[in-house]
């Protein structure tokens, strides 16, 4: 109900400063913090209300740049040519908003310009809310992928014994690994929430509080690590390093969960598909090339577990829709897709073991191509469903004789 509330206040730019004030403030506040996510529809309300009184104008105002700093805080995290486009558009809703703030301090608020300017902020915000989500759910697609691969292999590298070739230099690197990766997972999953996607007050709440949790354990666990690297026969250092390790896990399994049941069905297959797309076909040149057999496994291992994560995600989709016929498409597709996980593994280490061979390259170049079609069909059953094309228009009235 708040998104046409913002509407509203829009609508209204120009009524009073307070209504002015208040749908700005709405804007900018948007992802504040978690119980702060649906501000981005309160500050379209409040921006349909430009001009109603001084109070509504004024906080309508503070809720766009609120938002626009927002914005650009997670921003930071995404790749330079996001990050541009992000602050360029808050670039531009920023310097909307303070040409309105001056219109309503005018008492202007209500005409028509300000109406026109308030509108387009309101369609910016809607493009700024696509751009966070849509870069976040891929990141989440990224670091969800192997949420505990880094910690099995610090594991190792812990555990290695004393006499293993590296063995120094193999830990301090696992260690690195798992510190960005766990932070990274809890990065994205607080800038999914933040992004406007989740709306439930009570789930937004949970992830943050997870994420955070996750990222404080951490540095518990390479505590432990290092303990344990340093003294590996020490059975109170083992003792210590499980539990801790197994903690970590438990809580890793929960904001997942939380993840998965919080982000947008059609946005997550769809961004899968095309980072699936990209490491398959990236596999596929390493592969013609000869070089580098581990980073075509590694490829390949990245692809199916992607894959795997599209197969969770239908089978959560399967069970809590209602649709009889979205749930027998939808596993159909399921089925389909993760009878095709197999055979892009095994055809890809047969390729990979004879890169010169052109028949088992093809054949694994098929499979893969395969496995892309059967994610871009559960993409499309998920799309067609949530995001239906408009109604034909009416036929034309027939001039009555």
């Amino acid at each position: 109900a708040k998104i046409h509330q913002a509407k509203e206040l829009l609508q209204e730019s120009g009524k009073n400063k307070e209504t002015d004030e208040a749908g700005i403030l709405s804007v900018t506040s948007c992802t504040t913090e978690a119980r702060k996510i649906a501000k981005i529809h309160q500050a379209k309300e409040l921006l349909q209300e430009s001009g109603k009184n001084k109070e509504t104008d004024e906080a309508g105002i503070l809720s766009v740049t609120s938002c626009t700093t927002e914005a650009r805080k997670i921003a930071e995290s995404f790749s330079p040519n996001k990050k541009f486009e992000i602050d360029k558009l808050c670039d531009e809703i920023d310097a909307m908003a303070a040409e309105l703030a001056q219109l309503q301090a005018n008492g202007q608020g209500s005409t028509a310009t300000a109406k026109a300017i308030a509108e387009a902020i309101n369609q910016k915000l809607i493009t700024l809310e696509k751009a966070l989500k849509y870069e976040t759910t891929n990141e989440i697609v990224n670091v969800f992928k192997d949420p505990l691969g880094p910690l099995n292999q610090l594991s190792e590298a812990a555990k290695a014994s004393i006499d293993t070739p590296n063995r120094k230099e193999i830990f301090d690197k696992r260690v690195s690994t798992f510190e960005v990766h766990s932070k990274k997972m809890g990065d994205a999953a607080i800038d999914l929430a933040k992004a406007g996607g989740v709306m439930d007050k009570k789930t937004v709440d949970d992830i943050i509080r997870t994420s955070e949790k996750v990222k404080k354990m951490g540095p518990q666990v390479v505590h432990a690590a290092n303990i344990l690297f340093n003294n590996p026969d020490n059975e109170e250092a083992k003792a210590h390093y499980e539990t801790l390790s197994e903690d970590y896990r438990e809580e890793v399994a929960k904001l997942q969960k939380l993840v998965d049941s919080a982000v947008d069905a059609v946005e997550f297959v769809s961004a899968s598909e095309a980072q699936l797309k990209s490491d398959l076909e990236e596999a596929k040149a390493y592969i013609r090339s000869g070089k580098d057999p581990q980073k075509s496994f590694e490829l390949v291992a990245s692809a199916t577990r992607i894959a795997k994560r599209v197969t969770a995600l239908t089978d959560a989709e399967i069970d809590n829709s209602d649709d009889p016929q979205l749930k027998r498409d939808l596993t159909i597709a399921k089925d389909t897709l993760q009878q095709s996980i197999a055979p892009v593994v095994t055809s890809a280490r047969a390729a990979i073991l004879q890169p010169k061979n052109e028949v088992a390259v093809a054949q694994f170049s098929q499979k893969a191509d395969k496995l892309v079609k059967d994610v871009h069909e559960i993409n499309s059953i998920l799309d067609a469903h949530y995001n239906p094309p408009p109604p034909p228009p009416p036929p034309p009235e027939e001039p009555v004789p």
